[in-house]
């Protein structure tokens, strides 16, 4: 190869590899242009996006309290309705398109709903501190930190509950914070006599009390009317029913595949019952309605056909004995059930102990170093037990009687289980009130 002829191949590999690097650079450049341009208009549209939205709810919010109604009662719960709307629609702006800055903008406006801005700016003036710039951001971080001692669905939860009682006590002509617990009790019946659920009054007790203690005050919601209609609530407040979809043959076929291979008698009893009434046989699933299992315990009540389907129900290597003490009575778990001669059914309690030969030490002497108060809250709670157990009285003293005597022997004093007995009756006496007992006999019965 000559000299012209190599200096032309050189001349060519330098220039081709220029060319490639020069393409790549290129290449380079355009892609950092390109992302830094995407990124621009991202930061552009959300900034744009947050800004419309902001605007928009505050241009919503003008045009609803401008509305006039007919009547004065429709146009202030309309106002108030979209004031609570308003002020989450803001807070909720804040936090879908910038979730950790706009978590201040947030809090601000929930705390303002509950005038904490206000009463932690009335307490740091009244507790001495110079009015400065520091005092003032300190001040503005502890409201932030205090309202962050819940999560985020439940400030917002309590906030709206605590909005609906702030509007129905001032529309009272009365102040919303310090409340006054009788116009809490008062506000939790007008929500049951609405058909609230008890979800919904508990929660509208709990939003009051977070209020209250956000701002400094004293928990107003403890209190004997307050508790007793939220317990009340649970008794009486019905929860609303969903209606379900009707069951075809499709769904059965499902559920049937989905457990083929179990042998859990609930699982298969559950599945008989329900293909029998699907088919129209309900003569014979109503046979196991009073069919319970617990473990390796079962119980099935008037059914004569249950011995029919234990090989279907359980293996052939799996033993099951019967252990029905009579035609009328039987134990199932610490419960002995039992018919009368007019067919009613009764409970008591059954303890497998009572059948030993031998004593049992399961209660706490008053010599060992057992506090007395809790050792005296045993006989309470034996009570309780028994009450729940028996739905006869004779049942119940026969066994607090026993109770009584053995603690009697092990130091106890018979005056302390008198008032033990009496604070029972107050407490719980909802368990024993289908006896027809007055307090009087219930105590000679026991510890005379």
């Amino acid at each position: 190869m000559n000299d012209a002829n190599l200096d032309s191949l050189v001349e060519r590999t330098v220039s081709n590899a220029m060319q490639q690097n020069q393409n790549q650079f290129l290449s380079d450049m355009k892609n950092v242009i390109q992302n830094q341009f995407e990124r621009m208009e991202e930061r552009v549209t959300n900034s744009q996006r947050e800004m419309n939205d902001f605007q928009l709810k505050r241009l919503q919010s003008l045009t609803n309290e401008s509305y006039v109604f007919k009547r004065k009662g429709n146009e202030a719960q309309f106002k108030f309705n979209n004031e609570v709307k308003g002020r989450l629609d803001l807070a909720d702006t804040c936090l879908k398109d910038n979730p950790e800055q706009g978590s201040e903008k947030a809090l601000s406006y929930i705390s303002e709903g509950i005038n904490l801005r206000t009463n932690i700016d009335n307490v740091v003036r009244e507790s001495g501190l110079e009015d400065n710039a520091e005092n003032r951001r300190l001040a503005e971080n502890m409201m932030g930190y205090l309202c962050l001692s819940k999560s985020e669905n439940t400030r917002r939860k309590y906030y709206l509950a605590y909005v609906k009682w702030k509007h129905f006590i001032s529309g009272k002509g009365h102040v919303d914070m310090p409340a006054n617990p009788v116009h809490i009790a008062m506000y939790l019946t007008y929500l049951l006599d609405k058909g609230a659920s008890f979800h919904v009054v508990s929660g509208a007790k709990y939003a009051i009390k977070w209020a209250h203690n956000l701002n400094g005050f004293p928990d107003v919601t403890d209190h004997v009317f307050v508790n007793n209609i939220v317990e009340s609530a649970k008794r009486i407040a019905k929860p609303k029913t969903a209606k379900k979809d009707p069951v075809n043959s499709e769904d059965l076929i499902m559920l049937c595949d989905k457990y083929s291979d179990n042998r859990e008698l609930s699982v298969v009893r559950d599945l008989c019952m329900t293909i029998l009434g699907f088919a129209g046989k309900r003569y014979l699933a109503s046979d196991f309605n009073f069919t319970y299992r617990y473990i390796d315990d079962v119980l099935s009540i008037n059914n004569s056909k249950f011995a029919d389907y234990l090989s279907s129900t359980y293996p052939s290597e799996l033993e099951v004995k019967e252990i029905t003490e009579t035609n009328n009575s039987a134990s199932y778990l610490d419960i002995m059930l039992s018919y009368d001669t007019d067919g009613h059914m009764n409970t008591s309690l059954y303890d497998k102990r009572d059948d030993f030969n031998f004593s049992i030490t399961n209660f706490p002497f008053l010599s060992s170093n057992i506090p007395s108060s809790p050792a005296y809250g045993v006989f309470i709670s034996q009570l309780m037990h028994y009450a729940r157990a028996s739905t006869q009285y004779t049942d119940f003293v026969l066994r607090a009687r026993r109770l009584s005597d053995k603690l009697l022997s092990q130091g106890y004093v018979c005056d302390r289980l008198t008032s033990s007995l009496r604070k029972f009756y107050g407490r719980y006496g909802e368990l024993v009130i289908h006896y027809d007992v007055p307090l009087s006999r219930m105590v000679d019965d026991n510890l005379s």
